[in-house]
């Protein structure tokens, strides 16, 4: 288990023990997450839908408490208005801090739907810039389903979902009013061919064009892969795909999930689009495809294009998020459903040629159990510091409405690290109390990096604080710092060629 840690761990100087847990304000007793935004001065903003009665915003310290300067004691509920049901579907930050939050109406009779638009300042009061008092209200067609929002830089704001099967995005200027520049009168309807069409996520690409990914529908059935690109002005993009749609059914003829739920857009205009499907006798798996900028497959990418990746033939495996490590590689973060029992957390590593990454025993998940019984929803943000930030919620459950927590994780990219069996590396004395002899099987390279790990993943010495000297072709000798407490560690030997990993124990 100290090996593993050096990848992945709970940062216990995150919350308590790595883990932050929130209480519920008055009245709520359920929260999904929907969103998770990590803020440039390093608090996180978490977006909830909390049934068909509303959402709420959480607004959280770097360390994961919730900020009491915003909104009230840290939280910002969006109510239903009488006689309705209303649904939180999506949060955006703008450039400036200020927070856009997405809902819709929906007539407790279930015809009469609206667009509910909030806007926040920074600290979670209505700006008062923006609508009537900070809330543009507007009709919505019925057969309405909202899903997405994103503030663009000239502060206007872009919403996508469905209508009818049809694809749906709208654009609406700094004030709140619908952008006429934008598609129709400021929406924009598109049919998919032949099929309906569900929106899970849109992104922007730096040049103002719009992905949206989603599935192919065949009554509510999401039943194959759906992406589509639209023009910064709301028209389809024709030269993307076929006549602006990707569309890709895995198991043709037959009723089974296939969605995607996320995409990253390359610097080259290429996409990662990444989801789950089911497969005849086998439940849902991660699914992940490259697309060229014209949008056909990517063939040289995993196997044929697709990479197929999850546990269990029974297990279902239900990607969230997809973020890129600037570290050179991508995570995949989803949830774990396995028969009645608890869901879990899981993250998958995979690199740009759509390789699976493991980890220095071969595994190549990290699954991640309670607290408690969270939502199977909840979602996940890379941080400034090589971690990983995940909001999940909670469901009538005593432990409260929602929490966060952090992981620390060291990169996969280098070559493998192999554990020292069979001698390849060897430290002692083990216990030390200061002085490491450490031999390797083959030759140590002059190039070779030395670095010493706690338990938790974090670099507490390398060769540069530390002072040594080969005591042979293949032997050095190691004089580990005052500064190193007692306690558990690994020394890590790094060459071009590969990574050896070995744990020792200092007692002064």
């Amino acid at each position: 288990m100290s090996a593993k840690a050096q990848q992945f761990v709970p940062d216990l100087q995150f919350g308590e023990q790595g883990i932050s847990v929130h209480d519920a304000p008055s009245g709520v007793s359920l929260a999904a997450p929907i969103s998770l935004h990590r803020l440039p001065d390093g608090k996180f903003l978490m977006g909830f839908m909390v049934g068909n009665d509303g959402g709420l915003l959480s607004l959280h310290l770097p360390n994961g408490e919730r900020d009491t300067a915003f909104g009230n004691d840290g939280i910002r509920y969006f109510p239903a208005p009488d006689g309705m049901n209303m649904y939180q579907r999506d949060v955006a930050v703008t450039a400036d801090g200020r927070i856009v939050v997405l809902n819709r109406r929906q007539a407790q009779n279930g015809y009469t739907m609206a667009f509910q638009f909030n806007r926040l300042l920074p600290d979670g009061t209505p700006d008062a810039t923006f609508g009537d008092g900070g809330m543009v209200v507007m009709p919505g067609p019925d057969n309405m389903a909202l899903r997405s929002v994103i503030a663009l830089p000239d502060g206007k704001i872009l919403f996508g979902g469905m209508v009818n099967g049809a694809l749906m995005v709208g654009r609406l200027e700094q004030s709140g009013v619908l952008d006429s520049s934008f598609g129709n009168n400021g929406i924009a309807l598109h049919a998919s061919p032949n099929v309906g069409m569900s929106l899970s996520r849109m992104r922007l690409a730096p040049n103002g064009e719009i992905f949206v990914v989603g599935s192919q529908l065949i009554g509510f059935d999401a039943t194959g892969l759906a992406v589509c690109k639209v023009l910064s002005n709301g028209a389809l993009d024709t030269s993307f795909g076929d006549n602006g749609y990707f569309l890709h059914d895995q198991s043709e003829n037959l009723f089974l999930y296939e969605s995607l739920h996320d995409l990253h857009i390359g610097a080259d205009g290429s996409l990662i689009i990444a989801g789950s499907i089911a497969l005849d006798g086998i439940k849902e798996r991660y699914c992940i495809l490259k697309l060229r900028p014209d949008g056909t497959v990517d063939q040289a990418f995993g196997e044929a294009g697709m990479v197929l990746h999850g546990t269990l033939t029974t297990d279902r495996n239900l990607l969230q998020d997809i973020a890129f490590d600037p570290r050179g590689f991508y995570v995949l973060f989803g949830t774990l459903v396995r028969n009645f029992e608890v869901t879990r957390s899981m993250y998958t590593f995979m690199d740009a040629s759509g390789a699976i990454l493991t980890d220095p025993y071969g595994e190549t998940d990290h699954i991640i159990s309670g607290p408690d019984v969270p939502e199977w929803t909840r979602r996940m943000v890379l941080d400034e510091s090589g971690g990983f930030i995940e909001g999940i919620g909670f469901s009538f459950r005593p432990i409260g409405i929602s929490a966060l927590r952090r992981f620390a994780f060291s990169s996969p990219t280098a070559v493998p690290t192999a554990p020292s069996a069979n001698g390849a590396l060897r430290a002692w004395p083990n216990p030390t109390s200061g002085t490491l002899n450490v031999h390797l099987a083959d030759p140590i390279d002059q190039g070779t990096t030395i670095t010493v790990m706690d338990p938790v993943g974090r670099v507490v010495a390398d060769e540069r604080s530390m002072t040594w000297s080969f005591s042979g072709e293949r032997s050095i000798t190691l004089d580990l710092p005052n500064s190193i407490a007692e306690g558990r560690y690994s020394l890590v030997l790094t060459t071009d060629a590969d990574r050896r990993m070995v744990q020792f124990v200092v007692q002064r």
